[in-house]
């Protein structure tokens, strides 16, 4: 595993559009959270939600409820920046437990006994579980929140209908051995967004023959952020608690694009849809080729835009004085 970056400086002030009606400075910008098992993930939106004042919460990437660690938590106008955070790779510390099948794929459905994990060796188990790198079709659980046919999955589930079959191509990074006893493994694995570790457990069920289950998660990162950086909702509650405001970090230390800054007449055209030339660019932050998404800032480092380059970087001082730079995939002034 790499270590991943280090965390950005809790203190920065976060630039904003100015004060609200009721006098408050915008709150903007995100939370890491270590979930506990029980609450939703929108539970957790919620309570921010109101530890913060700030109508405007959403997060990047759902935790089941029976699963903890770590949830990244956007407030105010980092939310408009959510689609863009999702796609980020995920790890996860997860328990398998060998002997018995759920309908669920985890330790919250109906267990069937399933061969004699008995028969296991820790060399067997290690085997099948570095196995798993690489791409790969998934089966999506019948028990998912996504949508078929404009229903969620696991309310079809519930009712005992027919759920059809969906996959989606998922990627597995880097899968880890790290314990095994009695009946169950401890696994690492870094995987790409949308992987449902339940069928990662389901199918080392049946490679080894025994059968298997997801009897507990843990998301240790989301890209290159770890769990050991975030705090507890109770550390939330007692800022509150004595009085003391809850201070997001800046959105910009979390996008991992490439940026560009733009001068500041540049800028206010942003704002109007207005297309980028090569003199309104200031600098360049990172390399980047035609089609990739761009941070565009202020001189103050500030996000205004992200874009999609329409030329590669290394052919920006030789673009025509006319020529569009970038296009425009969401606007944030």
């Amino acid at each position: 595993m790499t270590e991943p970056a280090a965390p950005p400086p809790r203190h920065r002030t976060v630039p904003n559009h100015g004060p609200k009606p009721d006098g408050r400075e915008p709150v903007s910008g995100v939370i890491l959270i270590d979930k506990p098992v029980g609450p939703t993930s929108h539970d957790v939106v919620d309570e921010v939600r109101r530890l913060c004042n700030e109508r405007r919460v959403g997060h990047t990437g759902t935790l089941d409820p029976a699963a903890s660690g770590l949830l990244m938590v956007l407030v105010g106008r980092a939310t408009k920046l959510a689609t863009f955070l999702t796609g980020l790779d995920k790890t996860y510390l997860a328990t398998v437990k060998f002997g018995q099948t759920s309908d669920t794929g985890d330790a919250e459905g109906v267990l069937t006994p399933i061969g004699d994990p008995a028969t296991l060796t820790e060399a067997r188990v290690r085997t099948v579980v570095e196995a798993l790198t690489g791409l790969r079709s998934q089966e999506i659980p019948a028990y998912a929140a996504v949508r078929t046919q404009g229903r969620r999955r696991y309310e079809m589930a519930r009712n005992g209908e027919d759920v059809p079959r969906m996959d989606r191509a998922i990627e597995i990074h880097e899968s880890e051995f790290v314990a095994f006893a009695g009946d169950a493994a401890i696994i690492r694995v870094r995987c790409s967004s949308g992987t449902y570790i339940r069928s990662i457990a389901e199918h080392l069920g049946r490679e080894t023959g025994c059968g298997a289950y997801l009897a507990a998660l843990r998301r240790e990162q989301i890209g290159a952020w770890h769990v050991r950086q975030s705090q507890t909702l109770d550390v939330l509650r007692a800022l509150r608690a004595d009085g003391r405001s809850i201070v997001p970090q800046p959105i910009e230390a979390y996008l991992p694009f490439p940026r560009v800054v733009l001068t500041d007449d540049a800028v206010v055209g942003v704002g109007h849809g207005k297309p980028i030339h090569p003199r309104h660019v200031v600098e360049v932050h990172g390399d980047f080729h035609h089609g990739d998404l761009i941070a565009i800032s202020d001189t103050r480092s500030r996000v205004v835009a992200i874009a999609e380059a329409l030329l590669d970087a290394d052919t920006l001082g030789t673009a025509s004085a006319a020529q569009d730079l970038f296009q425009y995939r969401r606007v944030l002034i």
